[in-house]
């Protein structure tokens, strides 16, 4: 998370001094790494804390369940009768800590998710992927099976995720004519053969929680047609805020369900959420 955060600053010099145009992008990039690292320690850490912090992770479960399930919602809608493959996080025991907090925050997200289907969609198949954000995931254990002791590289190398990856899991499931990804894009999915094959021969791509500041022209041209996303925060805390009794007026006050059709509202709403279109010459 650290070093997230000092990437980001670097990257941003980068950009304001010299004007390198990926400074930018990966400043932005570093910086929302950095903040889902944070979230998933304290979410981690809150099950053993005090009252107080206990409260926090149930209203936090509360909005993840939310947001799933209207994303859930949104692609029985938009994709009546379909084939899903779904790709989460991977579940990893909290070292150190005793804790199953993130473990159950990524089955709280499926559950919520097949809710909003509500049997409208078929969810074919679910395939668990690692984002590596958690520094912990990739420590062997030591005899007492709690303390982390050196790096798995060959387990990271498996389990991360990866466009080679997407692209293989599109390929070994052919019945699925949509792909729902709650871990985005893989960094390197500029060089993904999905972004070649015609409309007809290529799945949707549902997002959640993607690094979203180049996606504009794909949600444009339906590669990716349903991206949830966190609503820019203005003052209000994401651990500050307040669960509200309704459960559209909890998705509208922390998330944004964005498609083609709202896509240029979105980015007139939040100008800095998505790069700036070309100049028209």
């Amino acid at each position: 998370m650290g070093l997230g955060f000092v990437g980001m600053l670097w990257a941003n010099r980068q950009y304001q001094a010299r004007g390198v145009p990926w400074g930018r992008p990966l400043a932005a990039l570093l910086g929302i790494i950095s903040l889902c690292s944070a979230i998933s320690i304290i979410i981690a850490q809150l099950g053993s804390g005090s009252g107080q912090t206990k409260a926090i992770l149930e209203r936090e479960k509360k909005f993840q369940y939310v947001a799933y399930k209207r994303l859930g919602q949104e692609v029985a809608k938009r994709f009546p009768r379909a084939n899903i493959l779904l790709i989460r996080e991977k579940s990893y025991p909290q070292l150190n800590t005793g804790s199953s907090q993130t473990t159950d925050m990524n089955k709280l997200q499926e559950d919520a998710f097949r809710e909003g289907l509500a049997g409208k969609a078929r969810i074919e198949a679910v395939e668990q992927l690692s984002s590596g954000m958690d520094e912990y995931m990739y420590f062997d254990p030591g005899p007492d099976g709690k303390a982390p002791t050196e790096i798995d590289y060959k387990k990271l190398q498996e389990e991360l995720f990866t466009g080679e990856k997407l692209d293989k899991l599109i390929e070994d499931y052919p019945n699925c004519n949509v792909v729902v990804s709650f871990l985005g894009l893989p960094q390197d999915m500029k060089t993904m053969k999905l972004w070649t094959k015609k409309p007809d021969e290529r799945p949707a791509l549902v997002l959640a929680q993607p690094y979203i500041y180049e996606l504009k022209p794909l949600i444009k041209l339906k590669y990716c047609p349903i991206i949830l996303y966190n609503k820019p925060l203005k003052g209000e805390g994401i651990l500050d805020m307040e669960f509200p009794d309704n459960e559209e007026e909890a998705f509208n006050k922390r998330y944004l369900l964005i498609t083609p059709e709202n896509v240029d509202q979105i980015a007139k709403e939040y100008p800095k959420l998505f790069a700036p279109d070309p100049k028209k010459k």
